[in-house]
């Protein structure tokens, strides 16, 4: 017999009682017997757990019970390892002999161990899964939750999932997500994960008439980015509040409406979180629905087109969640009562060309009506800095349509990591514009530009002598100033790098010994960093003068700055 948690009290079986027999038998999905294999019974009416000898499976599966004439809730209990699931059967009605009997459905494990940057367990660390397609959660989990030393073994239905670790709020500890992990045929491991710690945002959101909107979301983003942070807990309570754990760092916070409310998110942007923080309440405006139908010349769903509405006239993007064509070409935003240029665009694997609407005055419900996509071509792009044969990320290609004089519209057209990026054209004539990640860059320009098929270009950018600039010094690499200074708390800094470049961010005392190291990566622009005034055990530091090295391998850069009680 076991006992769960609540369930404190044990109820021996009345002697003057009408003895019954529970009995059945009790297998896995390939028809084999489940042993051992404990059986709890409650009374339905009265939830007691009732102290029942013999209620293990035997050797074959079999079970037999004797109870009081009753009903009973009853819960199969697999053996642990089995990849078997627990299940429940309420309100069976015992008055002789009653047959039970049930098959069991089988899962695969999802284990691993959830961390702090100490090395120690993150316990009630909560496993959260939903199906990588479709979004849904799991028919069957089961045991999602670490356990005091961090580690987690999750059954759950076979299938490919994004998993969300994500620690209990108390602990200041920042989410994370898996995509695309596949439990099919055999268990899987994620390893140790090492969760790093975070601050407490706290927001609201409202409708203009400062009503609470249960069940709107944030989505956080790194400023001036698109970068979306995982914030699984990020849905506003009945009173409109919602909290989440995020890492220091400069965000933009979007407020969204729950589904079916026709309000337009609202953005609060560049805030910067370098310790607890409540956010300014987004009150959302009103708003009405833009749907469109997408398709391609010969009528086919376009699927995934990505619906954007830039407000006129300072083109600023106004974030609108679930935002593609679905698997009927079909895309319906919500959108504030506006002038917008609206553009929707095929991925850019599909090969096929934007519409664009220049100008789209909001004051009701609009339908855009069938948009059909024509065939266009890539053109793709490598840049590299000139000097070292770097790839540069960041850099933009835009194409000016020579006859109209109006830019081309093309999607993810920055380059990547890679230096890389592809875009889709037509046959036209255009003047092509390749800018650099930064102004220290020369623009470089093909005027008369056209294309009748897929086409490849590698471009090298040098630097623009006029802004004293010198490819003799090579690419700048920079260390700010660090604020507050002195500090009592925490402090921050900002990494500015021209081109991409691996460095690393530490904190020295004047002796030279590390203390802490706050950065190790690769990083191109500005890129924010935040110390805790944490060694690099956890333990806060003691007052006094400290060393922010920064280093390529080449280049060093060092600011000093003082921590006070």
């Amino acid at each position: 017999m076991r006992l769960f948690p609540g369930l404190l009290l044990a109820a021996s079986l009345p002697a003057v009682a009408t003895a019954a027999i529970l009995n059945g038998r009790i297998t896995g999905p390939t028809g084999a017997g489940v042993h051992p294999l404990d059986i709890d019974v409650h009374d339905s009416d009265t939830h007691v757990l009732l102290d029942t000898p013999d209620d293990s499976t035997d050797a074959n599966g079999n079970y037999s019970i004797v109870v009081p004439a009753g009903k009973y809730d009853l819960t199969f209990n697999p053996p642990v390892g089995s990849h078997l699931f627990r299940e429940t059967r309420n309100g069976i009605s015992v008055n002789s002999v009653t047959t039970t009997n049930r098959t069991l459905s089988a899962g695969r494990y999802l284990f691993g161990r959830i961390v702090d940057k100490n090395g120690a367990g993150v316990p009630a660390a909560s496993i959260r899964l939903r199906d990588s397609a479709s979004g849904a959660a799991p028919a069957s989990v089961q045991d999602d939750l670490t356990d005091a030393q961090g580690n987690y073994s999750t059954l759950m239905t076979p299938g490919t999932y994004d998993v969300d670790l994500i620690p209990a709020e108390s602990s200041r500890k920042v989410s994370q997500r898996f995509t695309d992990i596949a439990l099919t045929t055999v268990d899987q491991s994620l390893g140790v994960k090492t969760v790093e710690n975070g601050f407490l945002v706290t927001g609201s959101i409202t409708d203009q008439s400062l009503f609470p909107l249960t069940l709107a979301d944030f989505d956080v983003q790194v400023a001036g980015k698109s970068t979306k942070l995982v914030t699984p807990t990020d849905n506003t309570d009945g009173s409109g509040v919602a909290s989440f754990v995020i890492p220091p760092g400069v965000y933009d916070f979007t407020g969204n409406p729950p589904s079916g409310v026709t309000l337009a998110t609202r953005t609060a942007q560049s805030i910067s979180v370098t310790a607890d923080r409540a956010l300014p309440n987004l009150a959302l405006p009103p708003g009405a629905t833009v749907t469109a139908h997408c398709v391609n010349s010969s009528g086919t769903p376009v699927v995934n087109a990505d619906f954007d509405a830039d407000s006129l006239p300072n083109l600023h993007r106004l974030h609108t969640p679930h935002d593609a064509s679905d698997a009927l070409g079909n895309v319906s935003v919500i959108v504030s009562l506006y002038s917008f240029r609206m553009n929707i665009a095929p991925p850019v694997a599909t090969r096929l060309l934007p519409v664009v609407f220049d100008s789209v005055q909001i004051t009701k419900a609009k339908n855009l009506g069938t948009l059909v996509h024509l065939a266009g071509h890539w053109v793709s792009v490598t840049v590299t800095e000139q000097f070292t044969g770097m790839p540069l990320e960041g850099a933009n290609p835009d194409f000016m349509d020579v006859a109209t004089g109006k830019k081309f519209l093309t999607l993810d057209d920055v380059t990547n990591a890679s230096g890389f990026t592809r875009v889709v054209t037509d046959q036209r004539q255009f003047n092509l514009v390749v800018r650099g990640p930064t102004p220290a860059f020369a623009n470089l320009a093909l005027n008369g530009f056209r294309t009748l098929n897929d086409t490849t270009l590698s471009v090298a950018l040098g630097y623009d002598h006029t802004l004293g600039v010198s490819p003799a010094g090579g690419p700048s690499l920079e260390l700010s100033a660090p604020w507050p200074n002195p500090a009592r708390d925490a402090v921050s800094a900002s990494i500015v790098a021209s081109v991409p470049r691996d460095v690393e961010l530490s904190v020295l005392d004047l002796a030279g010994r590390r203390v802490a190291s706050l950065f190790r990566g690769r990083v191109f622009g500005r890129h924010a960093v935040v110390w805790d005034e944490r060694d690099a055990r956890g333990n806060t530091v003691p007052p006094g003068s400290y060393l922010l090295r920064l280093t390529d391998g080449r280049t060093t850069r060092t600011r000093r700055v003082a921590m006070v009680r």
